[in-house]
């Protein structure tokens, strides 16, 4: 506790808001750095030595807020700042992302550098990656997302308030749907801006997981997207092109089974370290190595599903897509349940419900009503 007092916030004379006033600001300030350098700085490593300052600051940002009663900043600014802009900074280094591959002005730049999306863009070459040729939609549509989300988040908190002593694997589903109405509802919010300030066009960043038919379809089209778009460009396709700098004169050729499978296990395994990163955040420790055995385990899930599906393709059996949402469904939450959810469980679930009940009451306060809780 004594190692975290000396970083916290409070030992800077910071409050919670002049805190996120400085994280937002040295971010408005990184982003404007590297748009400063697209065009005088090759790709390569005088990008990377330009960017690893900005890594390393981003790294300490998190440490800003304190641990236990700043928990849901810890994780959103650990989300977003440690990683995604992080990364997307590396993977403008690599001549990689949306930062080198869309057509931004200025403004447009420092945000995707700022905030948890990846605008709407065709990957070089014609490529198909993911789904960032895809449009999210205008402001109404991230304002309507937004709002579904919060009734979302209404519904687990007062779930896991009102029965506490719920069967382990129900607690752990509402805390799965908790996690995606927190991080989704932080993703439209920045959208709103974004698309009705700049004029942007998004891609989807999370897309009703609830209706995923296999685990290939929960991590590459449903389930937080825009961190899976920073690990394919930062790892997944450096390791398929076995090139670290993108060359936009000569196209990848395809990569083979053995060089996915590679860059699959590398992909989730560094998404991996960064969850166990963002818990240490959270506690001063790892989970000791169990959200690490989480996110490996989707690999050989992967590589099983898709022998399955082929074998029941060639015996004539086609599942019903209902049939195939259920099971992913249970897979998930089932691996979550026991590999996830169980560091999360106890202290550090009350107190993110306890800071997301702070910030309703906040907001109910500016509006002249009474909270419900």
């Amino acid at each position: 506790m004594a190692a975290d007092a000396a970083w916290c916030r409070e030992a800077f004379g910071l409050d919670y808001w002049q805190a996120w006033a400085l994280v937002l600001g040295f971010s408005a300030l990184a982003g404007a750095w590297i748009q400063a350098l697209d065009r005088r700085l090759a790709p390569g490593l005088a990008r990377l030595l330009a960017v690893l300052p900005v890594v390393a600051a981003n790294l300490v940002l998190t440490r800003l807020f304190c641990r236990g009663t700043d928990a849901t900043a810890v994780i959103l600014v650990g989300f977003n700042t440690s990683w995604l802009s992080s990364f997307k900074a590396l993977a403008w280094a690599m001549n990689r992302g949306a930062l080198a591959d869309a057509l931004l002005t200025p403004a447009q730049f420092v945000a995707t550098y700022m905030a948890p999306l990846t605008p709407q863009h065709d990957p070089p070459g014609g490529q198909k990656k993911g789904r960032l040729a895809e449009d999210a939609g205008g402001v109404w549509s991230h304002i309507v997302n937004y709002s579904a989300k919060l009734a979302v988040m209404g519904i687990a908190v007062t779930l896991l308030l009102e029965y506490p002593d719920m069967p382990g694997v129900l607690q752990s589903l509402c805390l799965t749907w908790g996690l995606y109405s927190l991080l989704s509802s932080a993703m439209d919010g920045s959208g709103v801006l974004l698309v009705g300030i700049l004029g942007m066009k998004l891609s989807p960043h999370f897309d009703k997981p609830f209706l995923a038919n296999s685990t290939t379809s929960w991590w590459n089209k449903r389930w937080d997207i825009a961190a899976g778009n920073t690990l394919r460009a930062v790892v997944f396709d450096p390791i398929c092109e076995r090139r670290w700098v993108a060359d936009r004169k000569v196209a990848p050729a395809r990569p083979g089974p053995l060089l996915q499978l590679l860059g699959s296990c590398a992909s989730f395994g560094t998404s991996g370290l960064i969850h166990e990163g963002i818990y240490w955040y959270m506690t001063g420790h790892t989970t000791g190595g169990i959200w690490m055995c989480f996110f490996l385990a989707q690999v050989p899930l992967i590589v099983a599903e898709r022998a399955l599906l082929v074998a029941l393709r060639r015996a004539g059996i086609t599942l019903p897509n209902w049939l195939r949402i259920l099971i992913t469904l249970t897979c998930q939450n089932q691996l979550g349940h026991w590999f996830f959810w169980p560091p999360i469980k106890g202290p550090i679930a009350e107190q993110v419900i306890s800071n997301i009940l702070d910030s309703h009451r906040e907001r109910m306060a500016l509006l002249g009503l009474k909270s419900i809780f």
